[in-house]
């Protein structure tokens, strides 16, 4: 299977910069176990931090143990270019 068909057949779920900690105490375990796969974060600029996603790698590596945690993620910004 292609690797973007593969990434396409994996339920995900995105979740906005205002839900980041009540989705992650209320509904992530429950979206992994309707058989989500894949979290989408989102977060706003131009002055964002990503820091607010520390929580979430936490999560992972406690669900996921892997021999040596990954502690990267790749982030893409959803800004706009101001238009005049």
């Amino acid at each position: 299977m292609r690797a973007a068909a593969w990434r396409r057949s994996r339920p995900a779920v995105g979740v906005q910069p205002e839900d980041l900690d009540r989705f992650l105490a209320q509904d992530a375990a429950t979206y992994v176990e309707m058989g989500f796969t894949q979290f989408t974060l989102g977060f706003n600029g131009p002055g964002w931090s990503v820091d607010r996603g520390a929580p979430w790698l936490d999560w992972r590596d406690q669900r996921w143990p892997r021999t040596q945690p990954m502690r990267t993620a790749t982030v893409a910004s959803s800004v706009r270019p101001e238009t005049r």
